[in-house]
């Protein structure tokens, strides 16, 4: 449980950053809907699987994925113009990272063939996104 608030305070944070920005227009949002769209419907997928799989960390999981997808959309309003653009894309693999987490520990039987790779796409996604939150909040290119 104080691992789901560590990190839904995280991505609150940077929806909190992104929408501080100076070049932040929440029209973006609007302007990017099909992303939005895939996003939203992405999230109300995994609500419908971690409630039934998340057994006892149900409540937390149902929780923390709004977040985790409001972060990925509200990453849109943000300009794809220099070293600022790089933002949607790290959100889109914090989000990613997080789905396969979610698959992990899940969704996933513990004999699977793919858990054998989890481990590495989850840390690697999440790691390079925030090298590239880095990058674009410290960077001027």
């Amino acid at each position: 449980m104080s691992a789901v608030g560590a990190f839904s305070f995280g991505h609150l944070s940077y929806v909190a950053l992104f929408l501080l920005h100076p070049s932040a227009d929440l029209q973006r949002v609007s302007d990017g809907w099909p992303l939005v769209l895939a996003l939203f419907l992405v999230g109300a997928i995994m609500l419908y699987v971690l409630f039934l799989k998340a057994g006892p960390l149900r409540w937390a999981a149902l929780f923390y994925l709004p977040v985790v997808v409001a972060m990925g959309i509200l990453a849109t309003v943000l300009p794809p113009v220099g070293a600022i653009a790089l933002v949607l894309p790290a959100a889109l693999l914090f989000v990613f990272s997080d789905f396969i987490l979610a698959q992990e520990m899940f969704v996933l039987p513990e004999d699977h063939k793919l858990r054998k790779v989890t481990p590495y796409v989850i840390w690697s996604s999440y790691w390079i996104a925030q090298a590239l939150f880095l990058i674009s909040f410290t960077m001027v290119l």
